[in-house]
């Protein structure tokens, strides 16, 4: 039985066991055993012998990214189907085989970092990058500045999760009025973070206002600048619909306190009446998808 990903450069790599289908890349992934039928148990096997071809002393794979990257980012698209036993197993068994090797080993947790975490990645996924943080926090071997940044990152990322009640947090809307976040009553809030002098935001606003939910009176939008330069936000504080909320975070307290975790402009949460998260930092078409189906 075939099982195929997609590979970084977006071609296609068969991983039914043996070498990788295309011939320009060597990783070999393992053979599973015939006794292993149902996909889910040869997912789960997969997972945990993904590795054991790997040379973990050669350091000329780091150079190599169409090898270890190509490898390592269908090993997360593996990871992203299985129970979160199983993928912290996995990552358990990843990381003691890297720790043989000081180089491979960092190699591997920036791996984790560029594809797990960085908003631009095609493959970020917090379910799978706590896990990981979890792991690398307590490691012996990883470097200072790795398990500070680790326990940095872990924090913020169990922080607004999916079924908790979104950090509360007051706002200015320009006119002396201030108001709170737990005092918005609607059936839903689409709490947009964003930067007024960032071209990605002004367009996600024009794409938001074009959708028809900008004006179900079953949602409120509230178009949020959580940081502290008021007056960049006072001269574009005029560019949304009436209708919205428009404000700014008093002295930044977004930012400053780290009540979201604010990667990257602009950024999306979908809350319920009872602010709890439904969606956490999504891209647009993911919040207007979901809010196009619950309106």
């Amino acid at each position: 039985m075939a099982a195929f990903m997609t590979c970084c450069g977006g071609r296609p790599v068969s991983v039914t066991g043996g070498r990788v289908a295309d011939s320009t890349v060597t990783f070999r992934l393992p053979d599973i055993p015939n006794a292993i039928n149902g996909p889910a148990e040869r997912s789960i096997y997969l997972s945990e012998h993904y590795w054991d071809y790997f040379d973990f002393q050669d350091t000329s794979l780091i150079h190599k990214p169409d090898i270890s990257e190509q490898a390592f980012a269908n090993y997360i698209l593996l990871l992203d189907n299985l129970p979160a036993a199983t993928v912290k197993e996995s990552m358990e068994i990843l990381i003691k085989r890297a720790s043989q090797n000081w180089d491979i080993q960092n190699f591997i947790i920036d791996l984790f970092g560029k594809y797990l975490y960085e908003p631009n990645s095609p493959y970020r996924n917090e379910d799978l990058y706590i896990p990981f943080l979890e792991i690398l926090v307590k490691l012996p071997s990883a470097r200072t500045e790795d398990v500070m940044t680790g326990e940095f990152r872990l924090k913020m990322a169990l922080k607004n999760r999916p079924g908790s009640v979104a950090a509360d947090f007051s706002y200015g809307d320009g006119s002396g009025r201030t108001g709170r976040l737990s005092e918005v009553e609607s059936e839903y809030v689409l709490l947009f973070f964003y930067d007024p002098n960032c071209e990605n935001c002004r367009e996600a606003s024009r794409m938001l206002a074009d959708s028809p939910v900008s004006s179900c009176r079953r949602l409120k939008i509230m178009a949020i600048y959580p940081d502290d330069d008021v007056e960049a936000w006072k001269e574009k504080m005029n560019d949304f619909p009436g209708h919205w909320i428009n404000g700014y975070s008093p002295e930044g307290e977004v930012v400053r306190k780290n009540l979201y975790d604010v990667k990257a402009m602009p950024s999306f949460y979908v809350l319920n009446r009872d602010k709890k998260v439904v969606l956490k930092d999504v891209a647009l078409e993911y919040a207007l998808a979901y809010l196009d189906s619950a309106l």
